[in-house]
């Protein structure tokens, strides 16, 4: 039988963060005063779309990080992934000597 957790690549640990912050935000928001409870909830309401924006901005510029090396098939698709470089397979070189003798 196959063992895995519930955190398996970095993606769950930023739903697990976000969604404990914001029950133990709301949880604590009776106990502060009236001055700070206006100050939190812009915090409360904040965070959450904050974390949104850096976690598509990692997406987008950086998205090797959001995955795990357990999420890959193989360790040399994750080797690949790590050095940006993808190595040469065979059915793509096939193909890619099927399209070129087309294209003559």
């Amino acid at each position: 039988m196959n063992k895995t957790g519930v955190v398996k690549n970095p993606l769950s640990v930023i739903a697990i963060f976000a969604g404990v912050a914001e029950i133990s935000g709301t949880g604590i928001l009776p106990f502060i005063s009236e001055d700070n409870q206006k100050i939190y909830i812009w915090f409360l309401m904040s965070f959450p779309f904050t974390l949104v924006l850096l976690f598509f901005a990692t997406l987008n510029w950086n998205h090797k990080t959001l995955y795990a090396p357990s999420d890959y098939e193989s360790d040399e698709s994750f080797q690949e992934n790590v050095n940006g470089s993808r190595a040469k397979r065979d059915g793509l070189a096939s193909m890619e000597t099927v399209i070129e003798e087309k294209n003559q």
